[in-house]
């Protein structure tokens, strides 16, 4: 969720990161080349996840944002005002050099809206089919917004074997890693 302090300097609430991966919400103006960048000192505020002052984002080679499913709702539904915000501040870092790797929520909100449904259904059968509806929807979204800025997006579906199996992590290890040289923001979702 998005509890917590605000974080400092403006940042966006949107930005943020857990264990060695850092979170930011600044804007960083322009395209930029890649400058060789040192490991980054985490601030580690009260909630404890880390947050990242400016200075040390310029040194960062990569950053991870979760995008919990907040970041697209508000009163009224789906709010793709706040998408556009999201991804333009990722923008500003990939323009700046830095691999982003977003790892996204919110493929049921999607569906649900698709659906017209009112009320979140408790059975995993039905969640299941409402985050499959609601999957190409939430892509799409990241699709437009990243192209806008001829920035290409790529699914990344993982499953809990994805990631403790020895042999399928270095599988999606090495995928994540090309797609970075081509140029391609990952979009990493649970794939129940």
């Amino acid at each position: 969720g998005a509890g917590g302090p605000a974080p400092p300097h403006g940042q966006g609430r949107f930005l943020r990161a857990r264990d060695r991966h850092i979170g930011v919400g600044n804007t960083v103006d322009g395209p930029g080349q890649r400058p060789s960048r040192p490991r980054v000192n985490h601030i580690k505020p009260a909630n404890g996840f880390p947050l990242v002052d400016r200075k040390d984002l310029a040194n960062a080679r990569r950053v991870v944002v979760k995008v919990g499913t907040s970041a697209f709702v508000d009163r009224q539904g789906l709010a793709s005002e706040r998408v556009r915000t999201l991804v333009d501040d990722i923008v500003s870092l990939v323009w700046r050099g830095i691999d982003v790797i977003v790892v996204s929520s919110g493929a049921i909100s999607f569906g649900m809206e698709a659906l017209r449904l009112k009320e979140r259904p408790r059975d995993l059968n039905t969640l299941q089919a409402i985050a499959a509806v609601g999957q190409s929807l939430l892509m799409k979204g990241y699709e437009e917004g990243f192209g806008a800025h001829n920035i290409n997006v790529a699914q990344v579906l993982l499953t809990a074997d994805d990631v403790t199996d020895r042999r399928r992590y270095v599988n999606v290890r090495n995928t994540v890693l090309t797609l970075f040289n081509l140029g391609v923001v990952p979009v990493v979702n649970e794939n129940d």
